[in-house]
């Protein structure tokens, strides 16, 4: 498997350690104005490189919470957060690090395409992307010429989202947070989507972390699933997911799959 890392779970540490730390997390907490105490404690955390993890837990557990103190939108009350030994903000300003909302957030005046290329338009000193990398990228996410040239306006929720994803990716970032990019999609669309980045994932060696409710999709898109819970939120349990790098339609099937669902929903239940 090659997502190695480890977690710290009140001073014990747990899995194996990536010898390239791509995520590293330490004594942190996060307090909210107004609040009592913390929503959110992780004593440690590890993510080595090119692993696939997602976060579940129950409505505001602080799963999204905690992505966006690694995407560096949110400044942790306390502790420390390194992305191969860079503040967030330095890794988000070269282009090393994506993320992606809930909704597309498409600027609705731009065409597909230039929503696409717009990090390479505002990286600073950039002139933009060469044509065949863009001509990859749409490839790589399964856009054609024609729905580029539509506005966001003009496509279904489904092609909205990989617009999205072609411009989270199109300055080919090391790593890709994905805040439940997925949760307004039908079943059919969902599943696609699942496939298409688990292909990616393998295809460009990113490393992904993804937040979901959905615990079927946790099992089919990640290596590791973390299990979040308590108050303040902590790192409650550690699930992996060995199976087969392509998750079709037979392994999601299989007696293998549904056990994994059923350890990360045991989990939960433990944790609510």
């Amino acid at each position: 498997m090659r997502c190695s890392w480890g977690v710290v779970v009140e001073g014990l540490l747990t899995g194996s350690i990536s010898r390239i730390v791509v995520i590293e997390i330490k004594s942190l907490s996060h307090t909210f104005n107004g609040s009592a105490q913390p929503v959110l404690q992780i004593s440690g955390l590890t993510l080595g490189n090119e692993c696939f993890v997602s976060v579940v837990g129950a409505s505001g557990s602080g799963k999204s919470t905690l992505l966006r103190i690694m995407a560096g939108l949110i400044e942790p009350t306390a502790g420390q957060i390194s992305l191969d030994g860079k503040s967030p903000h330095e890794k988000r300003d070269v282009g090393e690090l994506g993320f992606i909302f809930q909704a597309p957030t498409l600027l609705p005046w731009r065409t597909a395409m230039q929503n696409i290329v717009l990090p390479c338009e505002l990286q600073a000193g950039g002139s933009g992307s060469r044509q065949q990398d863009v001509n990859a990228m749409l490839s790589l996410v399964g856009l054609s010429a024609e729905d580029t040239r539509k506005r966001p306006s003009q496509l279904s929720g489904g092609m909205q989202m990989r617009v999205s994803l072609a411009r989270a990716l199109i300055t080919r970032p090391g790593i890709l947070l994905m805040d439940e990019p997925f949760a307004a999609l039908d079943d059919i669309l969902r599943i696609q989507l699942q496939e298409d980045v688990r292909r990616i994932h393998r295809e460009q060696k990113i490393t992904f972390v993804l937040v979901t409710h959905n615990i079927r999709e946790a099992v089919a898109m990640s290596d590791r699933v973390l299990v979040l819970g308590d108050q303040p939120a902590q790192i409650m349990a550690d699930v992996a997911v060995d199976l087969p790098a392509v998750r079709d339609n037979d392994v999601r099937r299989s007696s293998e799959f549904q056990d994994i669902v059923n350890e990360v929903t045991d989990a939960l239940h433990q944790v609510v």
